[in-house]
């Protein structure tokens, strides 16, 4: 492997072939060769003995940079056209993906392909200007941008010394690009086959294997109409692909539903009885899954006609994936020639459709007299009673009904009716979270006028439905269900319990209570009567109110309100709101962060002057002032005194210079440093200056910037001098750092009641209005002749009275720090977590960096420490 790398500029896709071989170089790991590490040293065997043709670049001409990337891997091509126009390529560069790189979106992976590029062929793109052929909008939009922060920043600053330009591809000319998309996928695709398309071999029209068929599909429309492609290949790996000209106006969505159906009838006239569905159109898959309702009319038929096909198959499985890595029927759909075959390119037939697949499939239901849609398709067709039906719509012969919430539903007849209410409660009995069935079939697309009453009938029934999950997994209700039953016995039957303080209790109570009918009832403080709920019905009020069809995962005071609001009541109700809402992940995840500390204020002084120093980098700066872009700050902890520089790279040699020239050579060896774990901060220079002089390093989690509180403290007030100084004697900020410096070091801070600058050298500076305007000291300097030995006598007075001065400083910041630790100490809100809990991770140190990017990214993790 070692000497492949040393020749990987010669070959195409190596890090994405080779990527089987990672898991047996890693330590620990055992060494199993399996029949994918197999096939792959084949395939690499076969590339090193077919080596392309590289050529040198041409001078003058500009280089082309192609991009790809896959879940595993990023590669780029560099090319270059010839003086006749043809293309050839220069340069292949690949590697794996690493880390968190493997979690990258698509676009920051192409992001991350071009960065590689560029660091790899930095001396081309040097010389040469670059087309930079990308379809990606993204990436041309991090381009041109102004302003970036976090990876994206990084990234376009390595990027800004080359002259780039994006180009949108319009075709794939020359054999380099061909090679390119050919050889670097992830995974070999299956070989097409060659039979006529549009005819069904004979050897599959009446296929019974047990392995399902895999079925692609896909979508394209135009203003001209639109294109449906479809791959199926069968357990051999043989593929057949179809296209399919829509000549008919039609939108994306209905373009991908058209290539849904023309493959499932496809594979059920070949008598295929199992299949996987893979496509790309995540709209189209979630619909039928039901995760998604239905509410444009165009796409209702469609998802009907689907569920007619679908009962046709033992077997149908759904599977979303990206759109790169359907690239068979995308090339299909649009007629593209985006790809090239490892095989010789089979004959396609394209099949021209005048009309919708789902207006050829419709058929005319006859209803039965007493069927519940037929008086209502009637009075829709002949134009009667629309105020009534102002909700239901015939689409293609069939009812649909709009429910409130803009859902649009298919009307069923109710012997099918029973049939989806069973498949679907078996279907979802089970599934976490507990969600009513009626939401279910809502979002499945069906409609009756009992399914409310059935689904509630069903689930309260089914005994895993009814059953409240552990405390562990959710909530209990703590009442019990037949806390109505001493009201109902008594105003029913007129009978206490036997209990006499239970009878005492119920007397105290009665006069809140009142039946109507069987239906026990609380008369709420505002004259409004509350119905009184068991605990199964609790617990479904509860789901439909937080997250039903009009929740807003609402807070527990607002829950709580709004059930008071709607009229129900049960006795531990607001206890009850407090657990749900506690419990609900999806509150949880989106609700409102705590800003409350969770643990007390640390006392962080130190015991001597120069004994630890706080290291911080500012930036990147914008607009840079001279080329600079950063201010590296150094705050000694005891005195409060800062030296700064300002930097055009944030560098470890940078930092390393600035610790030994700045700190070290200035006041001495200190005993610790305190940085964050940026990488100017951890590395090897920085780490070889500190060991060399004995310092330790501490560091702080960015995730927990306080813990270098004295650098964050003195950047914020530094960077506030700045801004005022810019503000009122314009020019660049880095020519009037050094004025900000002495102003920082010649004022008192509130710690310590002194200036740094009288800690560290015994007396207080002298500003320059005392020169303009004497003061009484400055005065006295000038009346008197004052020579060299009454100057060293009065500054050693000021050196003895030094040591007084920085202890009367340590116990005015020991002071200080209480009374910050006693206010701070207020607002605490102790967490306490345990192994195994699940728990918010946010990325703070991301949102902080600019007011328009409040976006926080969280997922929960468990708890390992």
């Amino acid at each position: 492997m070692g000497r492949l790398s040393y020749i990987r500029r010669f070959i195409l896709g190596l890090a994405a072939t080779m990527s089987v071989f990672a898991p047996l170089l890693k330590k620990g790991k055992p060494y199993e060769w399996s029949q994918e590490c197999q096939e792959a040293y084949q395939q690499v065997q076969q590339i090193i003995t077919k080596l392309p043709t590289m050529k040198a670049p041409i001078p003058g001409l500009p280089l082309k940079l192609y991009l790809v990337a896959t879940n595993t891997a990023v590669g780029a091509l560099l090319a270059q056209d010839d003086h006749d126009g043809e293309e050839g390529p220069i340069y292949y560069v690949s590697r794996q993906l690493r880390g968190a790189e493997t979690r990258y979106p698509k676009t920051e992976l192409l992001c991350l392909a071009l960065v590689y590029a560029a660091q790899c062929l930095r001396h081309y793109f040097l010389a040469h200007k670059l087309q930079l052929i990308v379809k990606s909008d993204p990436v041309r939009y991090l381009l041109t941008r102004s302003v970036l922060s976090g990876r994206l920043a990084r990234w376009l600053l390595q990027l800004s010394e080359f002259d780039m330009t994006c180009t949108a591809p319009r075709a794939i000319k020359g054999q380099a690009m061909i090679d390119m998309l050919a050889l670097f996928p992830e995974e070999e695709g299956p070989i097409l086959s060659e039979e006529i398309l549009g005819e069904l071999p004979e050897t599959v029209a009446v296929v019974t294997e047990e392995e399902p068929w895999t079925l692609y599909f896909d979508g394209s429309s135009t203003s001209n109409g639109g294109g449906a492609g479809v791959v199926l290949i069968n357990p051999e790996g043989q593929a057949t692909a179809l296209s399919f000209k829509l000549n008919f106006p039609c939108t994306n969505n209905v373009a991908e539903y058209e290539a849904f159906i023309m493959g499932l009838s496809t594979a059920k006239e070949m008598g295929i009885e199992k299949i996987k569905i893979i496509g790309d159109s995540n709209l189209v898959l979630s619909q039928l899954q039901g995760s998604f309702a239905v509410k444009e009319s165009t796409l209702a038929p469609y998802r009907t006609a689907v569920e007619k096909l679908v009962g046709s198959f033992k077997q149908v499985l759904l599977e979303h994936i990206p759109g790169v890595t359907n690239r068979y029927a995308n090339a299909l759909a649009t007629l593209g020639s985006k790809l090239s075959f490892i095989q010789e390119q089979p004959n396609i037939t394209v099949i021209k459709r005048d009309v919708p697949a789902v207006e050829a499939m419709a058929q005319e239901e006859l209803l039965e007299e007493k069927d519940w849609r037929k008086s209502m398709k009637e009075s829709l067709i002949e134009g009667s009673n629309i105020k009534d039906l102002k909700d239901y719509v015939v689409i293609f012969s069939e009812l649909y009904r709009r429910l409130p919430g803009g859902i649009l539903t298919h009307c069923i007849g109710l012997t099918e009716a029973q049939r989806r209410l069973r498949e679907v409660h078996e279907a979802t009995c089970n599934l976490e979270p507990i969600i009513s069935l009626y939401r279910r079939l809502q979002r499945k697309g069906y409609y009756w006028p009992e399914m409310k009453r059935q689904a509630a009938e069903v689930q309260t029934n089914c005994p895993n439905c009814a059953t409240i999950p552990s405390t562990e997994e959710s909530f209990t209700i703590s009442f019990a269900e037949d806390w109505k039953a001493p009201y109902l016995a008594f105003f029913i039957e007129g009978v206490l319990p036997s209990n006499i303080k239970h009878a005492h209790k119920l007397k105290r109570t009665l006069k809140r209570y009142f039946i109507d009918g069987s239906t026990l009832y609380r008369k709420g403080f505002n004259g409004e009567p509350l119905k009184c709920l068991g605990e199964s019905e609790a617990q479904q009020v509860m789901q439909e109110i937080h997250a039903g069809e009009c929740g807003e995962h609402q807070g527990m005071k607002r829950l709580h309100g709004q059930l008071l609001n709607v009229g129900y009541y049960w006795p531990t109700m607001k206890n009850d709101a407090y657990n749900f809402v506690r419990r609900c992940h999806t509150f949880q995840v989106h609700a409102n962060l705590s800003h409350k500390p969770p643990t007390l204020l640390q006392d962080m002084r130190t015991p001597w002057p120069f004994h630890t120093w706080g290291l911080d980098l500012i930036g990147t700066i914008h607009p840079p002032s001279d080329g600079y872009i950063w201010i590296l700050t150094a705050t000694e902890c005891f005195t409060k005194w800062v030296e700064a520089i300002h930097l055009r790279k944030a560098t470890g040699a940078a930092i390393a210079n600035f610790i030994r020239e700045y700190i070290v050579c200035r006041f001495g060896i200190p005993y610790k440093i305190v940085t964050d774990n940026g990488t100017p901060f951890v590395n090897k220079q920085v780490s070889s200056t500190l060991s060399g002089y004995g310092i330790k390093h501490r560091r702080s989690t960015p995730y927990y910037p306080q813990g270098n509180g004295q650098a964050e403290a003195t950047n914020k007030t530094l960077l506030r001098i700045l801004s005022k100084m810019v503000y009122e004697y314009e020019g660049g900020w880095s020519v009037h750092l050094p004025d900000a410096l002495w102003a920082y070091r010649t004022s008192p801070r509130s710690a310590t009641g002194f200036s740094p600058y009288s800690l560290v050298y015994g007396s207080d500076a002298i500003s320059p209005v005392e020169i303009t305007i004497p003061t009484a000291r400055v005065s006295d300097v000038n009346d008197l002749e004052w020579d060299a030995k009454t100057c060293s006598e009065w500054h050693l007075i000021d050196v003895e009275a030094l040591d007084e001065k920085r202890e009367e400083a340590e116990r005015r910041t020991a002071l200080y720090h209480k009374t910050i630790a006693q206010a701070y100490n207020r607002a605490v809100k102790p967490q306490a977590f345990k192994q195994g809990d699940l728990v918010l991770k946010v990325v703070e140190h991301i949102s902080n960096l600019s007011k328009d990017l409040q976006e926080f990214t969280r997922a929960s993790f468990p708890n390992e420490q």
